[in-house]
């Protein structure tokens, strides 16, 4: 796609470069370029010379300023500028006109119109969407206007099919506490609240008078009293105490270490194997650089713990490991 014009609108046009056709290089500069001359396309219909009648004028380096008029460019779409002076090459230039809304949208100030046709793929009536900008919306207050409002409510049959069930249903509720022997209404409830006062306030009592809490409390008392004993005389407690002193005894930080050491961490390999080979590997003495086989000795230089066979790019495609 050429340059954009705008539809309707003269413009003046830089075309070329013009060069001399015989050597292809040296510019022409002193061309007379009339108005038949500059010929026209529009839509890749006939070439027909251009309607604005100025000849164009040379600017600079080969390029001439062409004056076109608003006939030249009328038509949108494509639009195919040819030129072809003696004594020089041809010249050819392409352009896309455009409509004056698109054009001043993307080089001047103007913003681009975009009018509703369809809603959700139905075409609307611009008449019917137009009386509602009109009529129907109030920019002062962001509301439709106009809603019409009835005095009185027709019957909604979903709302008395609810009520109608929600009585039922709680009528059945209120038979279902009732069987149950529960208050169905405030006054039972604050009756039975009464009693659970009454009640605790007889715990109460009984606390201070040897009653029902008090014995209670004694009996704890017997048992601990009985578990003291017991404590003494190497008995229940003293036995637990043992067991968990044994348990305990074996518990030390070396055999806790050793098990961690000794967890497998993958394959067969241990997490104190994977130490030594790390350690190797990144801190122990090399040999065998630059050949096929490349040997890392453990940090005490005892014994070899990693064999590696080895292409001349580095890559591995064998591993002996001696983590032991």
């Amino acid at each position: 796609m050429g340059l954009w014009l705008k539809q309707n609108t003269a413009v003046d046009v830089l075309i070329g470069p013009f060069v001399d056709s015989g050597d292809g290089n040296t510019t022409e500069e002193l061309l007379t370029i009339e108005d038949e001359h500059v010929l026209l396309s529009k839509l890749g219909q006939a070439l027909a010379a251009k309607n604005d009648a100025n000849d164009a004028t040379h600017d600079d380096l080969g390029y001439y300023n062409c004056p076109l008029n608003g006939t030249d460019t009328n038509t949108l779409g494509t639009l195919q500028l040819c030129c072809h002076m003696a004594g020089a090459l041809p010249v050819y230039h392409e352009y896309m006109v455009v409509t004056a809304n698109v054009y001043d949208t993307l080089c001047s100030t103007d913003i681009l119109q975009s009018d509703l046709t369809q809603i959700g793929g139905v075409a609307q009536s611009a008449t019917d969407l137009k009386d509602l900008a009109d009529t129907g919306y109030d920019p002062a207050t962001h509301k439709i206007q106009g809603v019409v409002l009835t005095d009185t409510t027709t019957t909604n049959t979903d709302l008395t099919a609810f009520a109608v069930n929600y009585t039922a249903a709680r009528a059945g509720y209120l038979d279902e506490l009732a069987a149950a022997n529960l208050p169905t209404d405030v006054a039972n409830v604050k009756a039975e609240t009464a009693l659970i006062v009454a009640d605790t306030n007889e715990l109460q009592t009984d606390w201070v008078n040897g009653g029902r809490l008090d014995l209670l409390v004694d009996a704890i008392l017997a048992d601990t009293g009985e578990l003291q004993t017991d404590w003494v005389n190497g008995g229940r407690l003293d036995l637990l105490l043992d067991a968990i002193k044994a348990v305990t005894d074996t518990l030390t930080l070396v055999a806790i270490a050793d098990a961690v050491h000794d967890e497998v961490t993958e394959g067969t390999t241990t997490l104190r194997q994977a130490i030594r080979l790390l350690l190797s590997h990144h801190t122990g003495k090399s040999s065998g650089g630059g050949t096929n086989t490349l040997v890392y000795r453990d940090i005490g230089d005892s014994k070899d713990r990693l064999t590696y066979t080895v292409d001349a790019d580095g890559n591995r495609s064998a591993v002996v490991r001696d983590g032991a």
